[in-house]
């Protein structure tokens, strides 16, 4: 979705609590929901995309990104119960991902 938005010149340069970031945003309408904003991020050194997404669309992208670094950080100090960690939505490599992110 991003991808061409990476290579062109509508990438911000950021960077947020001492990580160097790329960014592209977008606000699209999802039937149903409504307008969301759907934020592409490249983190230095990484090679692909993470899609973070927020309902409120007019919310800065910097912001967005900020919620979800404190979010993560929430989900890592609380331990998963057991029942939950061989569900289909939480799995270790998610929470994985969650606590690279």
């Amino acid at each position: 979705m991003f991808e061409k938005d990476f290579s062109e010149d509508k990438v911000k340069l950021r960077t947020i609590k001492g990580i160097k970031f790329k960014l592209s945003e977008k606000v699209v309408n999802i039937p149903n929901v409504g307008k969301v904003k759907i934020v592409g991020v490249l983190m230095e050194g990484q090679k692909k995309v993470k899609y973070l997404v927020s309902t409120n669309y007019k919310k800065k992208a910097e912001n967005i990104i900020n919620e979800y670094i404190k979010r993560c950080k929430i989900e890592e100090s609380n331990e998963k119960p057991t029942v939950f960690r061989n569900s289909p939505v939480i799995t270790g490599e998610s929470i994985e991902g969650i606590s690279r992110f």
